[in-house]
């Protein structure tokens, strides 16, 4: 096993779909922001408030 599953302070996180970049999914899924800059900002600052060194994540989803 992988020593970052291991550790006990190290956790385990699974997503997809963020779509950084994607200017039309702020209308099309209705994402509260006012530029595609604002809402990738938003969502690494929320990734980064979250996911810690150590930690590891599977990206199942759309990558672009």
């Amino acid at each position: 096993m992988p020593e970052s599953l291991s550790s006990p302070s190290s956790r385990l996180w699974f997503t997809s779909d963020h779509h950084f970049g994607h200017d039309n999914i702020r209308s099309h899924c209705q994402r509260p922001f006012d530029s595609t800059e604002e809402m990738n900002e938003a969502m690494i600052d929320r990734w980064n408030a979250c996911v810690a060194p150590g930690d590891t994540v599977y990206h199942l989803g759309d990558l672009f």
